[in-house]
């Protein structure tokens, strides 16, 4: 028999334990290849959309300019546009106009008004109504009309700008104003169309108006809020485009380029992605992580596989097949299994992005609307290429194995690693030396970025986050080198109380675990390398949060401040009873402002953005400050930055003045003083102001909508604070954190696969042993019991420490990027990480069930026979 025959017959015979591996192979590679067909596919999305309002133009003259023109009386495309059309063979010049105008929705919402391209230029489509013929006539689009409720036939009144009086009565109803030099205009126009959503992400999503040019004349007749946008330009049939290109490049200055519609999408493309794939070079971090930990179970499960083909193996080699022929048989059969689950998991990505983009476009949104699919050669080859890479490279090492050893020495078991082994003692001592220095330099890091940027704290930060980066990598290579020997031992410390707890089902667990300790490390690494990378992002975004939100309590420590005006009644009671009934807020305070001056200083930075003092009970404002609010009292002002023993001299508007013992803290533009001592320095320009305090852990949207309540409650009061600055970083962070977990999740799948292959594999090698165990009294219950503890002490000891290293890494790496900004807020997120924890127990346990199945299905009888 033939080696190539052999490596056929060794696949066939042991298919049921190459399906594991397979699944892992399949999950990496689709993981890679979904990320290049997004890559192409939002290529090929942003192509066709941005190119839609230059679908019917042959060239497109665009500024090449870095900076934007200044078009208040410099030179615009549209300049050129005369020239242009005198170009021979050039039909039409088009040049696009947009003016922002104030309107008299919600009370003067600011809108985009866009003149309407003509014929053959136009691209715009309606989704209902007709295009307007006169200056009093306008189309919405379908982002305005959705948001503001604008529909068929509703009239909206714009202001305009002019420096002089117009009286032409049929631009519609011009106001002269108040009879000034400079008359403001209006025009009131009719809804006569509602456009389709665009596909180009330059106006797509803009609220604003299509109006015609005499619309924007009349609402600008001096230019002053109308600026020209792009020209286009239509070329005669049979006319030669490159000609009419070199002709209208002749005479156009050199900030003014002609080019084809797909030379001017291919520039855009390039200037949205920074020229770079900056989402795809992030996406393909992670795919590399999800290989190193498919690298692993690959490596783990071949070696699994060779220790069980020894004596086939030893047969092969009596019968003739030298070590270099066992070692291509073994690569060969990594390979062949890698190119058939690299194609399968290269279908499952095509498969999953097609119905990504079948249902956005079923969806009805505008983003479904523009989703594209392309896929690229490269999505289907480099995936194939580096899943068969990636499997041969982990199975070198069992191949090596294979070919260590004579034929008659391979019916022996291979020498597990050990400290007393000269590989075992270079493996511990390069493994702690790692360790070691990859935790030291986390904590240079962490508590010297002074040191390595003294410039500034930008370069502080990201000299401290490299360093950290690299300690980071050099400590997990230390700790996978190391965990042959600490994983073994931390299942033999907690299987002795597995023991007390299981009792004899728990000692065999605990005994078959580290039987081969190799194995154990090999599988638990998996794991461990998956849940330290996902606790690694949870503490360090826990620790991003709380130091933002540390930093905005500090600098503006009041959710939602109301401010009415001086000669304002002040607030009723009944008006307060509703404020404090909205939903989301937790305290609602009665306080008082008025203007100050600071005319002196001691121990404190002068903030020269101080204009005001909030006068407030200590009482009150303890239930409305994020701050430290103890030490307000009478003759304290809290004050941004105050030193210990600092003052500040504040001189009212009255021409009052005292001096104030200064505490840190107070309101961003305000010194915060208690009620008398504001009454005290008598101003005549107080005014009332409330001050709230809202639920934690509310959105952006729902803040807004908070504020909205309170608006509409006090229509001639104010609003400020921070309430929606603090929920935008928390959302942020939210999102961040979930976009990063769910993509590290794949290698924790992967991870797990692991798990169920060597407790597959475990169960066949102990097939004999297991069936001497029914034999002699073990119940099919207690046999499946043993696989599930022998899990779950695999993943839990994965999993815990996977999460001390998570811990260490994630903490120590966010001091570093965020001690250079200083306040520093070391918070660690317990709750997620017990849910980590106990999803990899849930998941380990899960992983053990097929493998207990199968052993518990096969009768002693059986299990006796097999040799």
């Amino acid at each position: 028999m033939s080696m190539r025959r052999a490596t056929w017959a060794s696949i066939r015979a042991h298919l049921p334990r190459l399906v594991a591996v397979s699944i892992a192979i399949i999950l990496a590679v689709a993981f890679m290849s979904a990320t290049l067909i997004l890559n192409s596919s939002s290529k090929a999305t942003l192509r066709e959309s941005l190119g839609q309002q230059y679908a019917n133009a042959d060239l497109v003259i665009t500024d090449t300019s870095d900076s934007s023109l200044e078009y208040s009386g410099d030179e615009q495309p549209a300049d050129y546009a005369d020239q242009v059309s005198a170009v021979a063979g050039v039909n039409s010049v088009y040049t696009a106009r947009t003016g922002y105008f104030t309107t008299s929705i919600r009370q003067g919402e600011y809108f985009a008004l866009t003149a309407i391209a003509p014929e053959p230029f136009r691209t715009l489509e309606l989704a209902e109504g007709t295009i307007p013929t006169s200056t009093t006539e306008a189309i919405v689009t379908a982002e305005t009309a959705r948001q503001y409720e604008v529909s068929l036939g509703d009239q909206v009144t714009v202001q305009g700008v002019s420096a002089a009086d117009v009286t032409d009565s049929s631009l519609g109803a011009l106001a002269d104003g108040d009879g000034s030099d400079e008359p403001s205009l209006s025009l009131t126009m009719t809804i006569v169309g509602v456009a389709d959503a665009s596909r180009d992400p330059n106006s797509s999503g803009t609220a604003g108006f299509v109006v015609t040019d005499g619309a924007l004349d009349a609402l600008d007749p001096d230019g002053f809020s109308t600026y020209s946008g792009v020209t286009q330009v239509a070329v005669d049939a049979g006319a030669d485009l490159g000609e009419v290109t070199d002709a209208i490049s002749a005479l156009l200055p050199g900030w003014l380029v002609a080019e084809t519609p797909d030379q001017v999408v291919t520039d855009q493309l390039a200037s949205l992605t920074g020229g770079t794939d900056v989402l795809t070079v992030v996406l393909l971090v992670f795919v590399g992580i999800a290989l190193l930990v498919c690298g692993l179970v690959i490596a783990n499960t071949f070696a699994v596989l060779v220790s069980q083909r020894t004596r086939e193996l030893a047969l092969l080699r009596c019968l003739g097949a030298s070590r270099s022929q066992v070692y291509r048989s073994v690569l060969a059969e990594a390979a062949i299994v890698a190119l058939a689950a690299s194609g399968l998991g290269v279908l499952l990505a095509v498969g999953l992005m097609s119905g990504l983009v079948l249902a956005a476009s079923a969806s009805g949104t505008a983003a479904g609307d523009l989703a594209v699919l392309s896929i690229s050669p490269s999505a289907v080859v480099w995936p194939i290429l580096v899943g068969i890479a990636v499997t041969v490279v982990a199975a070198i090492g069992p191949a090596r194995q294979a070919t260590r050893v004579a034929p008659l020495q391979a019916m022996r078991p291979a020498e597990s690693v050990t400290v007393e082994t000269t590989g075992g003692k270079a493996r511990l001592g390069v493994g702690i030396a790692l360790t070691v220095i990859g935790l030291g330099m986390l904590v240079v890091s962490s508590v010297v970025p002074a040191v390595l940027a003294p410039d500034g704290i930008g370069g502080a930060a990201v000299g401290t986050f490299l360093l950290a980066f690299v300690g980071a990598l050099v400590c997990v290579v230390g700790v996978i080198m190391l965990a042959v020997f600490y994983v073994p031992a931390a299942i033999r410390l907690v299987g002795r109380v597995v023991a007390r707890l299981f009792g004899v089902t728990g000692k065999l667990a605990t005994l078959n675990s580290v039987r081969n300790g190799k194995r154990t490390a090999a599988t638990a690494t998996a794991l461990l390398i998956g849940v330290g990378l996902v606790v690694t992002i949870l503490s360090a975004g826990q620790v991003a949060r709380a130091t933002l939100f540390g930093a905005v309590d500090e600098g503006a420590p009041i959710d939602v401040s109301v401010s009415a005006g001086s000669d304002s009644a002040g607030f009723t009671e009944a008006e307060i009873d509703q404020a404090s009934g909205i939903d989301g807020v937790t305290a609602v305070v009665q306080a008082s402002y008025a203007p100050i001056s600071v005319v002196g200083v001691s121990m404190v930075t002068a903030d020269e953005s101080i204009s005001g003092a909030i006068g407030v009970s200590p009482d009150d404002l303890a239930q409305v400050y994020r701050g430290d609010a103890e030490g307000l009292q009478d003759g304290v002002a809290l004050v941004a930055d105050a030193d210990e023993n600092a003052s500040i001299e504040l001189e009212s508007d009255a021409g009052t003045t005292q001096e104030f013992s200064a505490q840190p803290g107070g309101v961003s533009g305000y010194v915060i003083l208690t009620a008398d001592d504001l009454a005290e320095l008598g101003s005549t320009q107080s005014g009332p102001m409330l001050l709230l305090r809202l639920d934690d852990g509310l959105s952006s949207s729902q803040v807004l909508d908070i504020q909205a309540e309170l608006a509409e409650l006090f229509p001639s009061s104010s609003l400020s604070g921070s309430a929606v600055m603090r929920a935008m970083f928390g959302q942020i962070i939210d999102t961040l954190l979930l976009i990063v977990t769910g993509l590290l999740a794949v290698a924790v799948v992967i991870a797990l696969i692991g798990v169920s292959n060597t407790l597959s594999l475990s169960v066949i090698e102990r097939t004999r042993e297991n069936a001497m165990l029914r034999a002699i009294g073990l119940t099919r219950g207690q046999l499946r019991g043993m696989l599930a503890v022998e899990a779950l002490l695999i993943s839990g000891i994965a999993a815990v420490l996977g999460t001390l290293l998570g811990i260490t890494c994630g903490v120590l790496g966010a001091v570093a990027i965020f001690n250079a900004m200083g306040g520093i807020v070391v918070d660690v997120p317990w709750l997620w990480l017990l849910v980590v924890i106990g999803v990899s127990l849930g998941a380990g346990l899960v992983a053990s069930i097929g493998p207990a199945r199968r052993a518990a299905r096969l009768s002693p009888i059986e299990g006796l026979a097999t040799t």
